[in-house]
């Protein structure tokens, strides 16, 4: 299935997209970020909920599982966001 979008409001997503990815990478730069953190520890840190965090993992945001425990590298997030900027 096709969704067709008018020029103003793929303009408009597009805005409110950029918005976000740049607080993220505001709220990583201000925190001093660990190397390693747990998927509910990230969501708190970017103040996201789960279902975000889900959805990057989708759009391929690497995660790290050691004994059934999920991680997310510090610097994979910022390369998933630095590669997700428009």
């Amino acid at each position: 299935m096709q969704l067709l979008i008018d020029g103003a409001f793929k303009t408009e997503l597009h805005k409110l997209f950029s918005d976000a990815v740049q607080e993220v990478a505001e709220t990583l730069q201000a925190k001093q970020l660990p190397p390693v953190m747990k998927l509910k520890d990230a969501c708190t840190i970017l103040n996201i909920n789960e279902g975000t965090l889900k959805k990057w993992r989708r759009k391929g945001l690497p995660v790290v599982e050691i004994d059934g425990i999920k991680l997310i590298r510090r610097e994979a997030l910022m390369k998933f966001l630095l590669d997700h900027e428009y």
